[in-house]
């Protein structure tokens, strides 16, 4: 184990009472609101899925004619060479496949049952550990059991406690569950069980796990599987594992093994089965001599999985219904705490885990202050000195904004994606809720700080228009840029890639100003931003009587200074031609820009919630 942090104060958001705290805790025998034992059979189940190659839609048998089942209180490993169908066939079984990929018939308690209406009830446990870095074992616990469980906060937090207690990570149940690099945390191990018990807070009936103990070593795996073993035995729930290599220890620990080759049932039963159709020399454990056999495609092991093949077949022909419980479940068994109570939790915690992390909790709130500062210290006053410049100092109301708001969403969304897809697919919330937490903690940032950044530069740069169109301007071009984050962001996945799609945009708008049609408005909106500041700037400093300068000075200057002075009318052409300089005909399109910055924002958060619920649940097809 790692050198661990000092646990956070208890009375700390999120904190909850300790096993000594809580009186009258729920029954040993549940662990909250699904305590039905459930058994589960497959029969001659063929799973086919599909794949696009080359523009060219394929599909693939990935399992072949399977047939079996898993009863209550066994603990099933699934086993094989790699691709050979194990993770596929539980997700066949867990309902992670469309109904439409696969043919036969699934029976759970003896009753025709659909794997797609398991609703949060079935149990998923990913090869992948996703853990929040500045989030505790308690408090990923309680978050999963308050959204999961209909239970009172005593019942929660004793069930919490006793998960903890079972699974062995009590003591560090307050220490932050890091990432194990630049924050000390959990080991390893420990944050696999922290995975394991955050997705068995749902109270899964059929739960199935896809390599629980790879990555680790010898002894954590071994102590995970005791763990689960332990799980199985009291409370009596079904659980199926594809694994790999178990040792001695760890092999006595299962019922029975699931062996598939190319797809194909191969063998299903106990060590002992195992040993009476496969014998082996003295010393030589069976598994390692039945994945030897599997792996290999020599005619001796060939004509043996053939034989197997057989035996199995039979076995599976013959299928006992005394062990199987007949209770019908109900369907679609979702458990939803409800869309406000998802959105509170979920607002609360990013905050939480904002604070916690001081590398980047203050982000948004010194970049555009700071830029702010940056940009117009050296264009001080610029306003009340220069006609010019000052128009042109408008592009601080546009590109300071960018800047400022470039990267929140953006780092916001991609530090959270995985984990919030596996939490949705667990049920825990919805994807929405989680969206919409981080983009109002966002822009509650952005509201706050931007409107300081912006009066920073309009009290600075000494601007003469009005200041609550520069600060709409500023903060609705600010709003625009989280947009555009957001959608690339969800698209992408990526922090870098979305960041430089949205410069592309910001350094494209830079050869746009030429464009005169509405569409592009749309499109590179911080033309129009820039246009519009321009021109309000221009009218006010039209309105207080100043001039345009004479943009050109040494001895080219003096010379035209001159024959404006003698040559009667040019002075005045010359004026008028600055002024249309900056009295551009594009303008008569800022009518369109507000519009524009609205329907900017509309489809940018459109797509991205779009995108998210869309792949939120993603069935394999």
């Amino acid at each position: 184990m790692t050198d661990l942090e000092e646990p956070i104060p208890e009375d700390s958001v999120g904190s909850n009472p300790t096993p000594t705290d809580v009186e009258e805790p729920i029954p040993e025998d549940s662990l909250g609101s699904n305590p039905t034992p459930i058994g589960i059979r497959y029969t001659d189940t063929t799973l086919t899925l599909s794949r696009t190659e080359c523009c060219e839609k394929q599909s693939k048998v990935i399992v072949h004619d399977c047939t079996g089942q898993a009863l209550p209180g066994e603990l099933i490993a699934v086993m094989g060479p790699s691709g050979c169908g194990k993770t596929s066939l539980l997700n066949m079984l867990n309902g992670k496949c469309h109904r439409s990929t696969w043919t036969g018939k699934i029976t759970v308690n003896t009753h025709d049952f659909d794997p797609s209406n398991w609703g949060d009830r079935s149990v998923f446990v990913e090869q992948r550990d996703t853990v929040l870095t500045y989030y505790t074992p308690r408090e990923t616990l309680t978050f999963a059991a308050e959204l999961q469980q209909d239970l009172s906060i005593k019942d929660r937090d004793a069930l919490v406690n006793r998960m903890l207690e079972d699974f062995d990570i009590a003591h560090v149940a307050d220490t932050y569950c890091g990432d194990q690099t630049n924050v000390k945390g959990l080991s390893g191990g420990q944050i696999k069980r922290v995975c394991i018990c955050r997705e068995l807070m749902a109270d899964g009936m059929f739960i199935t796990m896809d390599e629980p103990t790879s990555g680790l070593d010898f002894q954590t795996a071994l102590e995970t599987v005791q763990y689960l073993r332990h799980y199985c035995d009291k409370y009596n729930k079904t659980i199926m594992m594809s694994i790999h290599q178990p040792g001695y220890h760890l092999s006595q620990l299962i019922d029975r093994y699931v062996f598939l080759k190319d797809g194909a049932l191969v063998f299903d039963g106990t060590l002992d089965e195992m040993n009476a159709i496969l014998p082996t020399e003295e010393g030589e454990p069976v598994l390692d001599k039945m994945q030897r056999i599997i792996c290999e495609d020599d005619e001796e092991s060939l004509a043996k999985i053939e034989s197997m093949k057989e035996i199995a077949k039979e076995k599976s022909a013959n299928l006992p219904d005394e062990s199987m419980p007949s209770e019908k479940i109900p369907e679609n068994m979702v458990y939803e705490t409800g869309c406000c109570g998802e959105f509170k939790l979920l607002f609360i915690r990013e905050w939480v885990l904002a604070w916690r992390n001081k590398a980047t909790f203050f982000i948004p709130y010194i970049l555009p202050i700071g830029l702010a500062s940056i940009t117009a210290i050296p264009f001080y006053q610029i306003g009340q000195e220069d006609f010019v410049l000052a128009i042109w100092a408008t592009a601080t109301g546009v590109f300071v904004p960018i800047f400022s708001a470039l990267v929140s969403m953006a780092l916001a969304i991609t530090s959270e994606i995985y984990l919030a897809q596996k939490e949705v697919e667990s049920g825990t919330y919805h994807i929405y809720n989680w969206y919409f937490s981080k983009l109002l903690k966002v822009l509650v940032e952005w509201f706050l700080c931007g409107t300081i950044a912006a009066v920073i530069v309009y009290y600075l740069l000494a601007f003469r228009m009005d200041f609550s169109l520069y600060w709409a301007v500023f903060i609705l071009v600010g709003v625009v840029t989280i947009s555009t984050g957001a959608f690339f962001a969800v698209v992408t996945k990526v922090f870098f890639t979305a960041i430089a799609l949205q410069l592309a945009i910001v350094f494209a708008t830079l050869f746009t100003f030429g464009l005169e049609a509405w569409w592009a408005f749309l499109i590179f909106f911080h033309n129009g931003a820039f246009m519009i500041l321009q021109e309000a700037e221009f009218l006010a400093q039209e309105a207080a009587g100043v001039k345009p300068d004479n943009p050109i000075g040494g001895e080219l200057g003096g010379i035209m200074e001159l024959a404006l002075n003698n040559l009667p009318g040019l002075r005045a052409t010359f004026e008028q031609s600055l002024i249309d300089a900056h009295r551009s005909d594009r303008w008569a399109y800022n009518d369109y820009y507000w519009g524009a910055l609205g329907v900017c924002i509309i489809i940018f958060q459109a797509i991205a919630i779009t995108v998210l619920v869309c792949t939120s649940r993603k069935q394999y097809t």
